[in-house]
């Protein structure tokens, strides 16, 4: 994807709208206004999709360091924020955050991304809704849709057909996503639903559902 870059001495950066599956940049300042040295220790992300790296690791009073910041927006939709953490050492231990934030772009998003039904009782049965909005310019179609676990059930319902538009995109399905609880293992469930969709630089859709099914859970409520 199109690089994007920006260079700030402050510890946030939004680069703004960027596409899907670009590499968001930002180049943040790491000065040195004590009288004593300073000795960068660790340099850690917030998440596997960031990287970060820096130009030096011992700054002298006065010296100037730069942290370069990264994000792989591969899978992302919409607001992001990411984040990476220096540890110095100026005879105390301190600490820099710098946080690359942005909003991703793409052509089908799903609201919310993920369901989470949290602690369910074994006799549990219920359902969340997940609705699936289309680029109205890149005309976005749902095509079929298929699901990981035999008690994950999906069901598509059409969306009404004078469905608001927002920002730029069409309501194209609504996703019906069902937990049968007694037939599912006791533990953490992890699951996820694909969603396949026409377009040529989206092809599937993939929507995690997670729960944690016990028996001495109390029941759930939708």
């Amino acid at each position: 994807g199109i690089p994007l870059s920006s260079e700030i001495t402050g510890n946030r950066i939004d680069i703004g709208h960027i596409k899907e599956g670009q590499i968001g940049r930002a180049r943040f300042v790491l000065r040195n206004d004590l009288s004593v040295p300073m000795q960068v220790r660790r340099l850690s992300v917030s998440c596997a999709c960031t990287n970060a790296t820096n130009d030096a690791n011992i700054l002298q009073p006065g010296d100037v360091s730069y942290v370069d910041v990264s994000v792989d927006t591969s899978g992302k939709t919409g607001r992001f924020e990411e984040s990476a953490v220096v540890d110095v050492n100026t005879g105390r231990d301190l600490q820099y955050i710098f946080r690359l934030a942005g909003f991703v772009d793409s052509d089908v998003v799903t609201i919310p991304p993920f369901v989470d039904l949290g602690n369910v009782a074994r006799e549990f049965e219920g359902s969340r809704q997940v609705a699936i909005w289309g680029n109205i310019a890149a005309n976005a179609e749902v095509k079929g849709f298929s699901v990981g676990e035999p008690f994950i059930v999906t069901k598509m319902s059409a969306p009404a057909s004078l469905a608001p538009e927002k920002d730029g995109r069409n309501l194209i399905g609504i996703l019906n996503i069902s937990l049968n609880a007694k037939d599912a293992q006791s533990g953490r469930i992890q699951s996820v639903v694909t969603v396949d969709t026409t377009l040529a630089n989206k092809k599937q859709l993939s929507i995690p559902v997670y729960a944690t099914v016990g028996s001495d859970f109390a029941l759930s409520q939708d």
